[in-house]
């Protein structure tokens, strides 16, 4: 997400917000499984079945936005254990937005899928706790909204692991 430039207009500077997870979801129902490894704490995620193993977030679309660059969503994630070189794995968040100010506003039902797509593991990064990035870029004007993505909005984002396009591997160890 890009700020006005402050103080020269004319030059834009990154701004990074950190949605918050809505932690009521995953201690409610206790998935997916909490995990830490030295002082790093996260969740198990196995392949998604309708069985709550996601996680949601929401945030605010900060006023200092500029109103036309696409939102970032950056995900650090690591192996639970070594897998072969050659294994898949894939992520899916899915969000929406609601401009909570405009009159009669309703949340909307619906949300925009964006797959990771496949992540392949090679020689490099298939060792146990291998850390791998994964960014999303949110279209603020995607045309499934009900209205462009404007600063003070609230969006809301899931995230989940899905098998990936080869049909999934259940084998690969979750991350």
């Amino acid at each position: 997400m890009i700020i006005k430039g402050v103080p020269l207009a004319s030059k834009k500077r990154s701004l990074r917000e950190r949605p918050a997870l809505v932690a009521g979801r995953v201690t409610g129902t206790a998935k997916p499984a909490s995990v830490t490894y030295g002082a790093m704490a996260g969740y198990l995620f196995p392949i998604f079945a309708s069985d709550d193993q996601e996680c949601y977030f929401r945030n605010s679309v900060p006023r200092r936005w500029d109103g036309e660059s696409n939102p970032l969503f950056v995900i650090v994630c690591a192996l639970a254990s070594a897998n072969s070189a050659g294994k898949k794995f894939q992520w899916q968040l899915s969000w929406n937005k609601v401009t909570p100010t405009a009159t009669g506003a309703v949340l909307p039902a619906t949300t925009i899928d964006v797959d990771s797509g496949d992540i392949t593991l090679t020689s490099d990064n298939n060792a146990q706790y291998a850390v791998h990035v994964i960014t999303w870029e949110l279209d603020y004007d995607n045309a499934s909204l009900a209205s462009n993505m404007t600063m003070g909005d609230d969006f809301f984002l899931r995230l989940r692991r899905i098998a990936n396009t080869g049909g999934g591997d259940r084998r690969l160890q979750e991350t």
